[in-house]
């Protein structure tokens, strides 16, 4: 798992000449704004429900449990969409519609493909599968490099990169999905499955969106709080060094924290239902964060150059 993780951060950087090339920071910082969007929409959307299938018995509880949590990502991704359709007109007018505009719209489509990403990554922890995991984390990177290259040939726009993003969440979620279809047969799903036993796990697990979601939600909000607050500012060129930034520093790390967390998650499983084995990644980061800032004003002093 650690391979994989590393030889996705090795391709990361070193296409960085290539994607920066491609797309200048402007366009970074706006795609750099949606993804942010994205990931804290993709919390909401679970509910942190996954969390429990680590936590899970016996295989009803298993496959019921991770059903449960795809159907719910998946209606309240529905009514997320829904809901910004109808009140797209009055967001245009804002400082976040205006950057984004009718890429607006796509926000709540990215979610939903992190949010199942992360259902099926408890999925495989739970099952010991770490192999899986490894292999898709390079496919993630090096399809969204892929794509953003012949995107980007094509013309530099900010849609190219996003499309990017969205096509390469698909297709490592189509990885994932057919990796545990083959774990697991269809059959296998249905007998496990009813409408009354999802109502009865969605009561049982009642504590764990209480319990995480929070947690959940600060930890996403503390890494993309600054695109946040920049692109409130109409800064976009130092929004887009930003976002250059973290894909230098933070992002391996939140790979090899996440590593550490999963790993630390089993071993913990069988004796609480909350998130605080994942305390040491967040503030991993955020020490990663602090002395990354010499390295971000090195990019502001170069840049103007």
């Amino acid at each position: 798992m650690f391979l994989g993780n590393g030889i996705a951060q090795a391709v990361g950087l070193l296409s960085l000449p290539i994607i920066t090339h491609l797309y200048t920071p402007e366009i970074w910082a706006v795609a750099g704004l949606f993804f942010a969007l994205a990931s804290f929409l993709s919390i909401i959307f679970s509910c942190r429900y996954e969390i429990g299938v680590v936590l899970t018995k016996n295989d009803k509880q298993f496959f019921g449990l991770t059903m449960f949590t795809l159907l719910l990502s998946i209606t309240l991704t529905i009514i997320a969409s829904g809901l910004l359709a109808i009140a797209y007109p009055y967001l245009q007018n804002t400082l976040y519609g205006e950057a984004l505009g009718s890429l607006l719209l796509f926000v709540p489509i990215l979610a939903f493909l992190i949010s199942t990403q992360n259902i099926f990554t408890m999925v495989f922890t739970k099952l010991n599968h770490f192999s899986v995991l490894s292999y898709a984390a390079p496919i993630r990177q090096i399809s969204f490099i892929l794509f953003a290259i012949f995107l980007g040939t094509t013309s530099y726009s900010t849609a190219n990169l996003i499309n990017a993003k969205m096509a390469s969440s698909f297709f490592t979620l189509s990885f994932l999905t057919r990796a545990y279809l083959t774990r697991f047969s269809i059959n296998d799903i249905k007998k496990n499955i009813n409408l009354k036993h999802l109502f009865q796990l969605m009561w049982f697990y009642r504590d764990l969106p209480a319990l995480n979601l929070p947690h959940s939600l600060l930890t996403i909000l503390s890494k993309e709080m600054p695109i946040l607050i920049i692109a409130l500012t109409g800064d976009f060129e130092l929004l887009g060094g930003l976002v250059f930034c973290q894909m230098l520093i933070l992002a391996p790390v939140s790979f090899l924290s996440s590593t550490f967390s999963n790993l630390f998650f089993v071993h913990f499983a069988n004796t609480t239902k909350t998130a605080m084995p994942l305390d040491a990644a967040r503030d991993l980061k955020k020490i990663i964060i602090i002395f990354g800032l010499p390295a971000y004003v090195c990019f502001g002093i170069f840049s103007d150059q």
